[in-house]
C-alpha cells in the first residue's frame, strides 16, 4: 500500500512538471506566455507550500488554501486559475477557496517547492519574462525617417493631459569629408 501511495505521489509530481515546469534564465521569447503560465502556477504552489501548518492529529491533514481573490493576487494574473482548475493543479471550492487539487498534489507542491535551487531557477525565470516584456515595451527610434530633412520632436518629463516637460529636436545633418 506505501508503494502505491508513493507510485500516486511520484505521478503527480511528474504531471505537476509536465504541465508547469519553467524554464529559467536561458528560455527562448517565443515560450514566454507559456512560461507565465508555468511560472505563475508555481509562485502560487510554493505561497501553499510556505502556509502549510505541520500535521496535527487532532484535525488531521487539512491543505493549505487561500481565497480565489488573494490566489490571483500572488500570481498576479486573474486569468490562469480556471485553466488550473481543470487541468487538476488546483482547485477552486464551492467557498472560494484555492488549494492543491488533493494531499498528492500538495506533495508534489512541496517536493518541487523545496528542492535544492528551485527557488533561484524561479526567479531567474521571472526576471527572463520581466526583460522580455520590458524589450516588447521599448520604442525603437529609426534613423531612416530623418533622411531628406525628417525631425523626430521629443517631450520628455511631460504628464498625461498637463504642461511642462523639455521638448528636444533630433535631427539629421550631411557630415563633409567623412567625419
Amino acid at each position: 500500500m506505501l508503494a502505491e501511495c508513493a507510485a500516486i505521489c511520484a505521478r503527480e509530481t511528474r504531471w505537476l512538471l509536465n504541465q508547469c515546469w519553467v524554464l529559467g534564465a536561458e528560455m527562448d521569447d517565443d515560450v514566454m506566455d507559456q512560461q507565465k503560465y508555468c511560472s505563475a502556477a508555481l509562485v502560487l504552489a510554493s505561497h501553499l507550500v510556505a502556509i502549510a501548518a505541520p500535521y496535527d492529529p487532532a484535525l488531521g491533514h487539512r491543505l493549505p488554501e487561500v481565497p480565489l481573490h488573494v490566489a490571483r493576487q500572488i500570481m498576479t494574473r486573474a486569468d490562469f486559475i480556471q485553466a488550473y482548475d481543470h487541468i487538476n493543479i488546483f482547485t477552486i471550492d464551492s467557498r472560494g477557496m484555492v488549494r492543491a487539487d488533493s494531499v498528492p498534489m500538495q506533495s508534489a507542491f512541496r517536493e518541487v517547492c523545496t528542492a535544492e535551487g528551485f527557488r533561484e531557477h524561479l526567479e531567474r525565470t521571472l526576471e527572463r519574462i520581466g526583460a522580455i516584456e520590458s524589450l516588447g515595451r521599448t520604442r525603437e527610434v529609426v534613423a531612416k525617417d530623418l533622411v531628406g530633412g525628417g525631425k523626430y520632436v521629443f517631450e520628455v518629463g511631460k504628464r498625461r493631459g498637463g504642461e511642462g516637460g523639455e521638448v528636444a529636436e533630433v535631427g539629421m545633418r550631411s557630415v563633409e569629408g567623412g567625419e
